[in-house]
């Protein structure tokens, strides 16, 4: 249904933006060492 496709691709682009995210703290972290 719509409602499925809806629900996936904004848990896609959750996904995405945690992972965006995620790389970025790592970024940091390494910088700091």
């Amino acid at each position: 249904s719509i409602d499925q496709i809806l629900s996936y691709a904004a848990l896609l682009i959750i996904v995405e933006d945690f992972y965006k995210l995620s790389e970025d703290i790592g970024r940091e972290k390494i910088e700091n060492l």
